[in-house]
């Protein structure tokens, strides 16, 4: 699809000179990044959050279109998801965070505004870590299906709303609880965009929910956003405890996912870095990785908690063995001048 489609997507119909102003019912925030640039977002809290102190909230990460791309705060907030929370503020039960993207995709800048968006949120307000779920529509939809094959150990689940998701990658998601929305006439991302991932999905043994609408384009999201058996179907759904096994694509040259985290090195031709990695009951912990320079184990949780007796094979390798001490890091050795005697030789540290 190209790109310049997405621009005439969810644009909403407002005057250059009168600029949106944020919904009464929606907080307005900000967040500094590391290298000081600024990134506005808005916030909604349900009509009785400050009557129930001790209530643990769900949260939506809700992603906006391409045509709310901007640094107002504001745009974001007008067109989806919002809209509808707006109309039914005295009901609606999810805390909501809505990052607003400066330029087009939620990558670079944009993307790590949302996970710092997310970790300071989580920590301020009295919500449920085991219930995050994840929706965006068009550009954002897009994001949706990226964010959760990067991170699938932070969502419950997740409602892309006419987006497009990488078949090739999504394997990442196959646990996660996924329900796709599509109008089979889209011009702007074809309908492909959901079907691809969903049937890889589905070949993987999962069962992620699908609707596709008959005879619809692209603006699909007032429709989707109106389903109230949507939040019912968030609600029923809980983020998994950490698996023990799990096969991991990487999508950036850093990732953290569950219990594991890496960093990517050079891999031949169109392969993406990968780590396939598997806890037995009787303490065996397998790591095989492919174009990966560096890892970290680290978990003080089932399936791995510190004192347990382990054995560590690193692509086939015994590298560790004795009780597991909550971190386990390995990394290349520095080195003053290149070798070629063993360039994949590391050192591990506990």
């Amino acid at each position: 699809m190209l790109v310049s489609a997405l621009f005439s997507v969810a644009l909403p119909l407002m005057s250059a000179q009168t600029p949106p102003t944020l919904h009464p019912a929606f907080s307005p925030r900000e967040i500094e990044l590391p290298d000081k640039t600024t990134h506005k977002y808005a916030i909604f809290l349900p009509a009785d959050y400050e009557q129930n102190a001790e209530k643990k909230w769900p949260v939506i990460l809700f992603l906006h279109g391409s045509g709310e791309v901007g640094t107002d705060g504001v745009l974001q907030t007008t067109v989806g998801l919002p809209p509808f929370i707006a109309r039914e503020r005295r009901t609606f039960e999810f805390v909501t965070i809505m990052p607003q993207a400066q330029t087009m995709w939620f990558q670079g800048k944009d993307e790590a505004a949302i996970w710092l968006i997310l970790d300071k949120e989580l920590k301020a307000l009295n919500v449920d870590p085991d219930r995050i779920y994840i929706t965006g529509l068009s550009m954002g939809g897009y994001a949706t299906w990226d964010l959760i094959c990067k991170r699938p150990d932070v969502f419950a689940a997740a409602a892309p709303v006419c987006g497009n998701g990488n078949p090739a990658v999504v394997s990442n998601a196959k646990r996660m609880p996924i329900w796709a929305f599509h109008g089979d006439k889209d011009q702007a991302v074809p309908v492909a965009g959901s079907r691809a991932p969903v049937e890889a999905l589905r070949l993987l043994g999962a069962q992620p929910v699908y609707t596709e609408y008959a005879n619809a384009e692209h603006a699909i999201w007032d429709t989707v956003y109106r389903t109230e058996r949507l939040y019912s179907w968030l609600l029923s759904h809980k983020r998994q405890a950490p698996p023990s096994s799990f096969d991991y694509i990487m999508l950036a040259p850093t990732a953290q996912v569950w219990w594991l985290s890496l960093v990517a090195g050079d891999v031949e031709g169109q392969q993406l870095p990968r780590a396939v990695t598997s806890i037995s009951k009787d303490g065996k912990v397998s790591l095989n990785t492919t174009g990966v320079k560096a890892w970290a184990i680290a978990s003080n949780r089932e399936p791995l908690k510190p004192g347990m007796e382990i054995e560590l094979l690193l692509n086939g390798e015994p590298v560790f063995k004795g009780k597991f001490p909550g971190v386990l890091t390995y990394s290349p050795k520095p080195t003053t001048q290149p070798s070629d005697d063993d360039p994949d030789e590391g050192e591990m540290e506990g």
